[in-house]
């Protein structure tokens, strides 16, 4: 599988290859005062994992700039054509977490992602 992220800040578009990707969806209860109201309404219930082989240090600086709207999409294609090509946008990304890991000559790394709305081939998962 080939899976490509791409994220546009309105001005560029950074692209990266991704070694694995997973995503998941939660819903929140809905609230029962304004107090509630509030974090629920700050909630980003779509949640991205990607890891690379090498750590993108163009997409980490794309998401620590400040007051940045990030949009992406990411395309998984199956190089054996025996799959359909799958398309997930994501509105409203921000990172939440990464990690860079160095073992003897290896390196891993990882980002965590949430968003306020994710599509994936056409089906729309938010709040």
């Amino acid at each position: 599988m080939k899976i490509e992220l791409s994220v546009q800040d309105g001005k560029k578009t950074v692209v990266s290859n991704l070694t694995t990707l997973s995503i998941s969806f939660n819903k929140p209860a809905m609230a029962t005062d304004s107090t509630n109201q509030q974090i629920v309404d700050d909630y980003n219930p779509c949640y991205i994992v990607i890891t690379f082989d090498r750590l993108d240090i163009p997409l980490l600086r794309l998401f620590m700039q400040k007051n940045t709207n990030l949009n992406g999409k990411i395309m998984v294609t199956d190089s054996y054509g025996k799959l359909p090509t799958r398309k997930i946008e994501l509105n409203s990304i921000v990172m939440d977490g990464m990690n860079d890991n160095f073992i003897n000559e290896e390196e891993t790394s990882y980002m965590n992602l949430s968003c306020k709305e994710l599509i994936i081939d056409d089906v729309v998962l938010k709040k």
